[in-house]
């Protein structure tokens, strides 16, 4: 183990402080910064328990990388900022980011799995995480299908805006890249630098238990929902889910859709001022899902309302689904079921 404290590290060509092979140790209230985005200021590989706490890193290509299997690591406390990139994390690293002040690089927290089955894990957490350039969270190179089983946990930040539809366009995520991205859970983003959380239910990611939304509730879906096989997401009369743009409720397990001709069950754009057709994705069933019943149903301004695809079965009926940009319900690919009573 070793300490780097108190310290001003400039001009270097490769690392202002490298710690990899087994290290551990503290590096603390040092002030890193390279001229032209050159280097990289901490650098932390296969190491063992680090803390990085209390510095100043700018000007470089990377403030802060955590690669391969380096862990414990906790990042608290640093300003990251003018960098190519403010913190990258790959391999099997899981740091705990908390926190920091991480503005003005071009991309803020970089996550990367280089195209491989390792599942990077950071928990960024109560940072101020914004005016990155290219994105504020930039999740990427996950294998395929790999990718559609992880959520990254962004919760609790403050994104310089309490607009969700401002803080999803910042995100790079599943929603962006359904093929090497994964899920990114920013809900309960912060209502200023340290401040509360923004009230009201929200919704992103992989659902990891059975879920209901309770009637007369409104939930805002932040990103792509996934209800895996053997979980069953419940809908009770009056519920609504409002969609961020581009995500979809997809579904493996079972979605169970309980409204009433008097409380129907609101799936629509959380854009309430300007919404459009194909604002969001719409309900996404496939194969693997059982059971699956949508009923006394309100669906707008999706593309396509309800998809139901592969050898699987699936009701939707009673409902009144407009403003779509493809296809009201959609059953295809060796699909079957009942689609009864709708208005359409």
């Amino acid at each position: 183990t070793a300490t780097v404290s108190n310290s001003d590290i400039r001009e270097f060509s490769s690392y202002g402080v490298d710690y990899e092979a087994g290290a551990g140790g503290l590096i603390s209230g040092n002030t890193i910064d390279n001229v032209d985005d050159v280097g990289q200021g901490i650098r932390l590989h296969n190491t063992v328990a680090v803390t990085v706490d209390a510095n100043v890193v700018s000007n470089t290509q990377h403030g802060v990388v955590v690669a391969g299997s380096s862990s414990p690591v906790v990042v608290s406390g640093n300003t990251l900022q003018d960098n190519s990139n403010g913190i990258h994390v790959s391999g099997t690293a899981d740091p705990q980011v908390t926190g920091n002040t991480i503005i003005n690089n071009g991309y803020g927290v970089r996550v990367d799995a280089v195209y491989s089955n390792a599942t990077p894990a950071p928990v960024v957490t109560g940072n101020d995480i914004y005016g990155n350039t290219s994105y504020d969270y930039y999740a990427e190179r996950f294998g395929t299908a790999v990718n559609e089983t992880i959520t990254l946990d962004a919760t609790g930040n403050w994104w310089g805006t309490t607009d969700p539809l401002a803080i999803a366009v910042a995100i790079y995520d599943f929603r962006d890249n359904g093929t090497y991205s994964p899920f990114v859970d920013y809900s309960g983003f912060l209502a200023g630098s340290g401040g509360s959380v923004v009230p009201g239910n929200q919704l992103a990611g992989v659902l990891g238990t059975n879920t209901t939304l309770a009637a007369g509730t409104t939930t805002t879906v932040l990103g792509t929902v996934r209800v895996p096989a053997g979980v069953t997401l419940t809908l009770e009369a009056g519920a609504q889910l409002q969609f961020v743009g581009g995500t979809r409720l997809w579904v493996d397990g079972t979605l169970l859709v309980n409204g009433t001709q008097v409380s129907p069950v609101v799936f629509t754009s959380l854009d309430t001022v300007s919404p459009a057709r194909g604002d969001w994705v719409g309900i996404y069933v496939t194969a693997s899902s059982t059971g699956t019943v949508i009923d006394h149903a309100q669906i707008r301004w999706a593309t396509r309302g309800v998809e139901v695809t592969g050898a699987t079965t699936a009701t939707v009926s009673n409902s009144d689904i407009r403003e779509f940009s493809s296809y009201g319900v959609d059953y295809e690919a060796g699909a079957g079921g009942l689609i009864s009573g709708n208005t359409i």
